[in-house]
């Protein structure tokens, strides 16, 4: 079987993340805005490649005050860097049906 590549459906996919606040809370938030590809070999899953670009402005935690921090220069400086990227380097199988993706 050949590779197959799969664009990611922007629809359905959120890069979320969960930081400690204070030491006493977890921050959850996400970016609602991913693009990219997923080229999958089913034969050969070690040469998975996935590209994808997070799109800074569409932070949200929910509490606009700490999202115009969060994009402001003192974190992401969306201003400057409007876009997040991620090109993986190894993909291994660490289950029948789930990998371990490891990128820059």
């Amino acid at each position: 079987m050949t590779a197959i590549t799969y664009q990611i459906d922007t629809a359905h996919t959120h890069a979320q993340f969960k930081v400690r606040h204070m030491m006493i809370a977890n921050v959850r938030g996400e970016f609602s805005k991913v693009t990219g590809s997923v080229v999958f070999d089913p034969d050969n899953p070690a040469s998975t490649q996935i590209n994808a670009e997070i799109d800074v402005k569409t932070l949200t935690t929910r509490e606009p005050q700490r999202d115009e921090h969060l994009k402001s220069g003192d974190f992401f400086d969306a201003a400057r860097h409007p876009s997040i990227t991620f090109a993986s380097k190894e993909v291994v199988a660490s289950g029948p049906d789930s990998f371990e993706v490891a990128g820059t």
